[in-house]
């Protein structure tokens, strides 16, 4: 039997902007939570019984590896103050008997090539790891040496790209973009019409507007970092760079809603008497009541104009 103790990670420098607010352990990482992608290395190599220490949002990090039965592992999850050193986890968790120590600062698949140091890590550790973690994923696919497709993914025939590159479940890439070398693009992105992604990474649920040119950086949301540096700005215009989430009016409680119907119904009768006013004065001057507006949408170079009617 093989008994780990596994540390999740706290904070590390520049990243807290680029993992969606969510704990390091959980970020994605190539299609894949961070700690989901160790715990896959480490059934791999045998091991059995898993104690993950966690002192990030330890309730998230429970509530995604609930109890290992996806891996066939025994788990635990402790939560700890503060995250732990490798000797000290090692002194406070002895009667564990553990047969090593590890920290998801690295990956058991590749336990020399950091992740978590610095934004630059987090960016180039991908090239070393995509075609170790990329063939252990459903529905990921190679479709050329280097080049790897998540599931669900869809590139447009005119794209252009470039080893090495990943291209997220269910992220579209549109006419005309290039993306690579060395350019990975996390899930349900969107990279618009000649759109340029070239050494960079793109963190899930990120809009890369038509014709940007995207260049030693990651982008998260309207976060946009410059690895070589680790400069940091927000984008303000979304036809540039900005997040795909949906809404917060979109995830309205029920009683909201339907407090929200109540008011739409209230509104209905109040104005009714308007309404049909305006209904009887347009049928006396024969008049339409309704009135169709085209509105036109914004495309990229190229591309046919696209028009909506209301």
């Amino acid at each position: 039997m093989k008994r780990i103790l596994l540390i999740c990670p706290d904070q590390r420098p520049g990243l807290d902007a680029l993992t969606s607010g969510l704990p390091l352990a959980l970020a994605p990482f190539l299609g894949k939570p961070l700690i989901k992608h160790a715990l896959d290395g480490l059934v791999r190599r045998g091991v059995t019984h898993v104690r993950i220490l966690a002192s990030d949002r330890p309730s998230d990090v429970r509530a995604y590896v609930l109890q290992g039965t996806a891996w066939g592992l025994t788990l635990e999850i402790n939560s700890e103050p503060s995250e732990l050193s490798l000797t000290e986890a090692a002194a406070k968790h002895a009667a564990f008997s553990p047969d090593t120590t590890l920290t998801l600062d690295s990956l058991p698949q590749a336990p020399q090539i950091p992740i978590l140091t610095s934004p630059a890590a987090w960016h180039h550790a991908r090239r070393t790891l995509l075609p170790l973690l990329a063939p252990h994923q459903i529905g990921a696919r190679q479709i050329s040496p280097g080049i790897w497709f998540g599931l669900k993914a869809r590139v447009d025939p005119t794209a252009i790209l470039t080893a090495p590159c990943w291209i997220g479940p269910c992220t579209i890439v549109r006419a005309g973009a290039t993306v690579g070398p060395h350019s990975y693009i996390e899930s349900d992105c969107l990279i618009d019409n000649h759109a340029i992604v070239e050494n960079s990474t793109i963190a899930p649920r990120t809009y890369l507007g038509s014709m940007m040119h995207l260049h030693e950086s990651i982008a998260s949301g309207p976060a946009l970092l410059k690895w070589t540096n680790d400069s940091l700005t927000f984008i303000r215009d979304s036809f540039i760079l900005c997040p795909l989430d949906p809404p917060h009016e979109a995830a309205t409680s029920l009683p909201s809603r339907l407090l929200a119907l109540i008011v739409l119904i209230f509104t209905g009768i109040l104005f009714l008497p308007f309404i049909l006013l305006a209904a009887l004065t347009a049928l006396l001057r024969k008049q339409a009541l309704l009135f169709t507006h085209t509105a036109v949408l914004p495309t990229g170079a190229g591309t046919p104009q696209r028009t909506i009617s209301y």
